[in-house]
C-alpha cells in the first residue's frame, strides 16, 4: 500500500504514525523511499512540519542544517527518531525507538529495590535504637553510660551507702 502513495501521502501517513507511536508503520513507509533525492526532500519536509508545529506532532529536535536534515527526533509519549543515513555512498532512512527499553526499566526497578532492601536493616536498627534509648529503662541506662550517674556508679554508691549504714 505504501508503494502506491505519493510523497505527500507518505508524509501525512508518517506524521499520523508518529502521533500514534506506531514505529513499525513509520519504518514500513520510509522503507519505500529509495531515491536519495526523494529521501532528502522527505526529511526536509518532515523537519519543516515539525518546526512549523504541525497539528498533533510532539515536540522535536531537528539535526542538520536547513535544507540538509540528517534526523528528526520526536519527543513525547512515543519518542522515536527518523534519520537519513548516507554511509558508503548509499542512502537510506532509518527509524529508531528512543523509548527506554523494557529490560532497562526492569533493571532500574531491580536496582532500586535492591538498594532499598540493603538499607532496610540499618534503618530498622536505627529506628529500634532510637526507640530503646528514648522509651525504655535500658535506654535510660544507655543514656547515662560513662557518666557519674551510670548504672555501675549507682551500684557502687548503693554498696558504699549500705556498708556505711546510710
Amino acid at each position: 500500500m505504501a508503494d502506491n502513495m505519493n510523497g505527500w501521502q507518505k508524509l501525512e501517513k508518517v506524521q499520523d504514525s508518529v502521533i500514534d507511536g506506531n514505529q513499525a508503520e513509520v519504518e514500513k513507509i520510509t522503507s519505500t523511499i529509495a531515491d536519495p533525492l526523494s529521501q532528502k526532500i522527505f526529511m526536509d519536509s518532515l523537519a519543516s512540519r515539525c518546526s512549523g508545529g504541525a497539528a498533533g506532532l510532539p515536540s522535536c529536535e531537528i539535526v542538520g542544517e536547513p535544507g540538509d536534515t540528517k534526523a528528526v527526533k520526536f519527543k513525547g509519549d512515543h519518542p522515536m527518531t527518523v534519520s537519513r543515513d548516507q554511509a558508503s555512498g548509499s542512502s537510506s532512512l532509518k527509524v529508531t525507538d528512543d523509548a527506554p527499553s523494557t529490560s532497562k526499566k526492569i533493571m532500574d526497578g531491580w536496582n532500586s529495590a535492591r538498594e532499598f532492601l540493603s538499607n532496610l536493616p540499618s534503618e530498622l536498627a536505627d529506628g529500634a535504637r532510637s526507640y530503646v534509648k528514648g522509651h525504655t529503662e535500658v535506654g535510660e541506662a544507655l543514656n547515662r553510660a560513662n557518666t557519674t550517674e551510670s548504672e555501675l556508679n549507682r551500684r557502687w554508691d548503693a554498696q558504699i551507702n549500705a556498708a556505711e549504714g546510710k
